[in-house]
This record gives structure tokens, sequence and C-alpha cells, in this order.
């Protein structure tokens, strides 16, 4: 009995996810497949969320969505993840578009990283922290 592989990747443009209770950072990945952060949503109302999600998916010409998945950092799976994966079923269902998940346990932090410079309010850093991480999901998830 043959085992079976890595599931396929998605085709391109792709919509990345970082999914939160608050935002939910948005990123995405071009026909070259370069990850652009493009900005967060308020994660409330869902119906709101989910409707905006589709319509921006729509609009970019997305093939597929890619939402990050909060690992624990010994790799097991905990409640964010649970979250995580509830919100891509909610989000393949308003897109109609396949989705995949990739382990994001270190994108928040890079993403900090890298703003972590920018003079600018806590409010303002927190957001475009969620944009770039959605881009640094799209980044592993491509790589991988």
């Amino acid at each position: 009995m043959a085992e079976a592989g890595p599931a396929p990747k998605l085709a391109l443009p792709l919509l990345g996810v970082d999914p939160g209770t608050v935002r939910v950072g948005l990123a995405v990945a071009g026909p070259l497949g370069i990850p652009t952060p493009l900005g967060f949503l308020n994660a409330e109302p869902r119906a709101d969320l989910l409707r905006k999600i589709a319509a921006l998916a729509a609009e970019r010409d997305c093939r597929g969505v890619v939402v990050g998945l909060p690992y624990n950092m010994d790799g097991t799976e905990g409640p964010s993840a649970k979250f995580a994966r509830e919100m891509g079923a909610a989000i393949a269902h308003a897109t109609g578009l396949p989705v995949a998940f990739c382990d994001e346990r270190l994108t928040s932090y890079a993403a900090e990283k890298k703003i972590g410079e920018m003079n600018l309010t806590r409010k303002k850093r927190k957001a475009r922290v969620d944009a770039v991480a959605a881009a640094g999901i799209l980044e592993a998830y491509l790589g991988a």
C-alpha cells in the first residue's frame, strides 16, 4: 500500500489569513507568488468578516486561502488552533475556495521584529503586525 504524499499546493493567487479574535490580518500572493500585506479586518461580527474576505478573494481573483495555524511550541495543537481550523472552514464556505493551513508559530514574532523600529503608535503597530504576519504565513506556505 502506497503512502499518501503531501497535499498539492494551492494555485496562485492566494489570500493569506492571520486569524485572531480581535483582528484578522490579510495578505495576498499574486500570480508571481510575492506575498504583500494588505491590512486587517475586525474579527467581529463574524458575518461581516466572512463577507469582506469573500469579496476580497473575488476582487483579487484568488484561487485559494492559506490560514495560519498556531501550533504550540512543542508542535501540538491547542484551543487557538481549533479556532483557526473553524475559521478556515467558515472561510472555505464563504468563498467557495480551497483552504490550506500553515504553521504560524513564529510569524507574529517575525512581523513584530520587521516593523519594530518604525515610529508608530501601539494601535497602528499592532494592525500592521497582523498584515505582515499574514504575509509571513504565505511566505512559509509557498516556501514549504
